[in-house]
């Protein structure tokens, strides 16, 4: 470890002349030590310089990075990877430039970041450098951009949060991309294009499969995705909405089950983990749509024709090193949520949610994600040590790399959410929806949404009484009505809060998880009370009965009384 420290920088910035590469330099020039020993690296000597200085204009009176020049031979690798603490590397197509900068890393303790999405390629590398890496100490971290880090921080954040104050594992976290402004860079599309071109589609199912990065054998438990989400691609859930299939969610998926085999799978995120992602739509027709447009852009790219046609028409938006202004993107923002499910053995097991957001472009955003996760490398020996070295995951940083990353403009928080009331002993209430079963923290939109806007935004409604029989109601704490079916009207219903039902005090979102709701808990009706539209009547002889004083006779009542003892009815 003694050798690593002297060497003669701290970090190198591999492909700096790049898209990603100029933005990650800006916030190192911008916002790390200025003591820090560190150089940027490519090909070409005379666009390294225009990038430094370029970089002066940022901070005029920090010293400027060093110039190394290297081709991407093996051994101008090796040599580099000597001179350096860490590798910071934005050179794509990552499968087809940085197979030996990974190498030369691992056979020499370096440590290594990248932000590639290419799950073929990652495990690849997993199968050729691991057990190398992991024997001379290199921490070799892949996907530690856009993808993998919001996801793997976010399910890794849930999982502790599940774990330190219930006890218990996960038992699934779902996770939305809930908004993303953003167009694709040069780079990004001539890998999204390439892939199918260098890994066949037997390699490409091999390394796509569930669990397929995870050290050790995923958990075998029951699916939590219906046949119905998987053929139409549209899923409601709690606290989320309406979700549909997301590019991201494959790479990120796989990075996230990685995360678990390395933290010991079902000894800290739990035995029956299951992890999916998703990104939210406004309704269920646009969730197919998205879909369907994924599921058939997918198939016609195994189609070579059609690939390479596209392939060309994305040169024309952009080409491989260039991307949006950096005034275009100021205000972007992209933001993930999140939600976790406690494994407890409950109808209705407890839930957490977290937030990921950063508000500026994403291209920025991922070189400031591989600048302050070097700067955890470098700033935490302990963490180094106990990590030992191996292909890692952005998780496996932890709590240091959180922090920094909100330092620098980045919200990441979670919550537990409050405990339903409801808590069934046997088993699901028949004729009810699953979702309904759920009293949320719908606030005040219980008063001014229908059930069905609700159900569109995430939010799920108190059962309707109306389609509850007497048994059912029991089970939910509700009075059946009393006395012979009479239609939907109830002539003779008490008045008061008895008649209004039980008040509930509904589950709310903290504030930084849904700025859309009022902060502070909300107090308002829950279901109809145990007469109030529900089918049936009851008589005033009826009332002592229901432990209710009927109290005088109207004058109406007493007429309406009067006549039907006239009529012979009474």
């Amino acid at each position: 470890m003694t050798s690593v420290k002297s060497r003669k920088y701290d970090l190198v910035l591999l492909g700096a002349t790049g898209y990603t590469g100029k933005l990650c330099a800006e916030h190192i020039t911008t916002s790390l030590p200025t003591d820090l020993k560190w150089a940027v690296s490519g090909r070409s000597y005379e666009r390294l310089s225009t990038v430094v200085e370029e970089l002066k204009s940022y901070h005029s009176d920090r010293a400027q990075p060093n110039i190394e020049t290297v081709a991407l031979s093996l051994e101008d690798l090796r040599l580099l990877a000597q001179k350096t603490r860490i590798v910071i590397n934005t050179v794509g197509p990552y499968h087809k430039y940085s197979s030996p900068v990974v190498q030369a890393c691992a056979e020499n303790g370096t440590h290594y970041l990248d932000v590639t999405g290419e799950t073929p390629w990652v495990y690849e590398m997993i199968q050729k450098h691991h057990d190398t890496a992991k024997a001379s100490g290199a921490i070799i971290i892949p996907e530690i951009g856009l993808e993998s880090t919001p996801s793997d921080l976010l399910a890794w954040s849930l999982a502790t949060l599940v774990r330190k104050e219930l006890s218990v594992g996960t038992k699934e976290v779902i996770v939305s991309l809930h908004r993303i402004d953003s167009q694709p860079s040069g780079g990004t599309l001539a890998t999204a294009t390439g892939i199918l071109d260098h890994y066949s589609l037997s390699e490409f199912a091999t390394a796509s499969a569930p669990w397929a990065l995870s050290p050790i054998a995923g958990p075998k438990t029951s699916k939590t995705v219906s046949l119905s989400t998987k053929l139409l691609g549209v899923r409601k859930a709690q606290h989320l909405g309406i979700l549909t299939t997301s590019i991201w969610a494959g790479p990120n998926a796989a990075i996230v089950q990685r995360s678990w085999g390395l933290f010991g799978g079902p000894k800290f995120y739990g035995p029956n983990f299951q992890y999916n992602e998703y990104m939210r739509v406004k309704n269920s027709l646009a969730g197919f749509i998205i879909h369907a447009a994924i599921s058939l852009g997918f198939l016609a790219f195994i189609i070579p024709p059609v690939r390479w046609l596209v392939q060309l028409a994305a040169h024309n938006v952009y080409a491989p090193g260039q991307g949006a202004s950096k005034d275009n993107t100021a205000k972007d923002t992209v933001e993930f949520r999140a939600t976790a499910e406690a494994d407890q053995d409950i109808l209705n097991p407890q839930m957490a949610m977290a937030r990921f957001r950063y508000d500026g472009g994403i291209y920025y955003m991922t070189g400031l994600f591989l600048a302050e996760a070097a700067m955890v490398l470098l700033k935490n020996d302990g963490l180094t040590e106990r990590l030992g070295g191996g292909l890692l995951t952005p998780a496996m940083l932890g709590q240091p790399f959180v922090d920094r990353l909100k330092n620098v403009g980045v919200t990441l928080d979670c919550r537990i959410m409050p405990e339903q009331r409801h808590q069934f002993s046997k088993g699901p209430v028949p004729g009810l929806h699953a979702e309904e079963e759920l009293i949320c923290d719908a606030g005040d939109r219980n008063r001014s949404s229908s059930r069905h806007d609700m159900r569109d935004e995430g939010i799920f409604p108190p059962p309707d009484p109306r389609r509850l029989n007497a048994e059912d109601m029991d089970a939910l704490g509700y009075f059946p009505p009393m006395g012979r079916a009479r239609g939907l009207r109830n002539r003779h219903r008490p008045s008061g809060d008895f008649a209004r039902g039980p008040r509930y005090e509904t589950a709310r979102e903290e504030p930084g998880i849904n700025e859309d709701l009022e902060d502070g808990p909300h107090d308002v009706p829950g279901p109809p009370g145990p007469f109030a539209g529900f089918p049936g009547g009851l008589g005033r002889e009826d009332y002592p009965s229901a432990g209710l004083d009927p109290g005088p006779i109207r004058p109406r009542q007493r007429r309406q009384r009067e006549s039907s003892v006239e009529s012979g009815r009474e």
